[in-house]
C-alpha cells in the first residue's frame, strides 16, 4: 500500500506532503500520459527523471490548467514546524487557494520546487507500478 504522507526536505525546510483526492490525482496522471509519459520507459524511475519529467510536463500547459494542477498540488503539502510537541504541520495554501504561507507565495523557485515534489509523491508509484497495463491485466 501507497504510504499517506512523505516529508521533503526543500530550501532548508522540512514540508509534509499528502495525497491528492483521487479525482484529482487522475486528471493530473491522465493529462501527464496524454503529454507523452511512457510508463514502459518509468519502470524504477528516479529522482531526476522523475523532476525532469514532471518539469517537461508543466512547461507544455495551458495556464488554466497549470493553476489548477499547481493549486491542487501544493494544497496538500504543509509546512513543518517545530514545536513543543512535535512537529506540526502548517499548510502552505488555505482551503480556498490563496497562499497561506507568505514564504511559498514570493519564492517563484520553493514553489515551482514544491509543485513538482507534490507530483513525485502522487504519481510516481503509478508509473513504478507498470502504469496502465498494470490496471488493464487485473
Amino acid at each position: 500500500m501507497n504510504e499517506k504522507t512523505k516529508v521533503v526536505e526543500v530550501q532548508g525546510t522540512r514540508y509534509q506532503i499528502r495525497r491528492m483526492r483521487p479525482n484529482v490525482g487522475s486528471f493530473v496522471l491522465t493529462r501527464v500520459i496524454a503529454a507523452g509519459a511512457s510508463a514502459a520507459s518509468m519502470e524504477r524511475p528516479d529522482a531526476n527523471m522523475l523532476q525532469g519529467m514532471f518539469a517537461a510536463f508543466l512547461r507544455g500547459l495551458d495556464f488554466d490548467t497549470f493553476s489548477f494542477i499547481q493549486n491542487n498540488a501544493l494544497s496538500v503539502i504543509a509546512r513543518l514546524d517545530r514545536g513543543n510537541d512535535g512537529d506540526m504541520p502548517m499548510p502552505i495554501v488555505s482551503d480556498s487557494g490563496v497562499f497561506a504561507d507568505m514564504n511559498v507565495a514570493d519564492d517563484l523557485s520553493l514553489t515551482m520546487a514544491l509543485t513538482i515534489q507534490s507530483l513525485i509523491f502522487n504519481l510516481s508509484s503509478f508509473f513504478s507500478a507498470g502504469g496502465l497495463n498494470n490496471l488493464i491485466q487485473h
